[in-house]
């Protein structure tokens, strides 16, 4: 993600704006920013879009279009841990923005690894325990949406190594909701786990992502 945080450092310069300043306005750190800017942190596509939104630019134009691109493979299997080397040892060959969407489908992937060993199937979660799945699914949306906002702004034919990311970032959406469908089933009938169901809207969400 360096050819990034270049690009961001060029358009802070021409703000005019220190690191801190860029934090303040994007709702960010100063240390998160210089993170970026330095290559040792891959932003999320929320921040992306903070960052763009301050800067008045598209997210689009934080990934220069001369850019060389990254590599990746077989992220999907095996998982966000070991997604960095894969960066930059491994082909076949994606663009930055391509890459950070599959680090993120990867990540989630983990995730969702984590979550059948903590709620295996069959075991009754605490209300807890269902709140914080039910958060993380929502958080996944939010930002698997925002991917796909930015990769539809691109504004021509999206190459077939986008539709790729965009196929494992749905793929993973898709896993996430009925994981979480699953965990309520059992509860539904509870208030305390209903209550949350219902607060978050979460029949129209699941119906919206099995529908998609």
């Amino acid at each position: 993600m360096n050819e990034v945080g270049k690009e961001l450092k060029r358009l802070r310069l021409k703000k005019g704006w220190t690191q801190a300043q860029l934090a303040v306005y994007a709702e960010s750190s100063q240390p998160t920013v210089n993170q970026i800017e330095s290559g040792v942190r891959n932003p999320s596509t929320r921040t992306l879009e903070k960052l763009a939104g301050v800067l008045e630019v598209e997210v689009g134009d934080l990934f220069p279009k001369a850019q060389a691109p990254l590599p990746l493979s077989d992220v999907w299997r095996r998982g966000a841990e070991e997604a960095q080397k894969i960066l930059r040892e491994e082909g076949p060959f994606f663009t930055d923005f391509e890459a950070l969407g599959r680090v993120q489908a990867a990540s989630w992937n983990e995730d969702l690894r984590k979550w059948e060993q903590e709620i295996p199937e069959g075991q009754i979660p605490t209300a807890f325990v269902f709140g914080q799945i039910t958060q993380w699914l929502l958080d996944l949306l939010v930002s698997s949406r925002s991917f796909e906002r930015i990769a539809a702004h691109n504004g021509s034919e999206p190459r077939d190594e986008l539709k790729d990311t965009l196929r494992m970032i749905r793929e993973v959406e898709q896993r996430a909701v009925e994981k979480t469908r699953r965990v309520f089933e059992p509860v539904k009938t509870r208030v305390e786990f209903r209550n949350i169901w219902e607060e978050n809207n979460m029949d129209e969400i699941v119906n919206a992502v099995e529908s998609y």
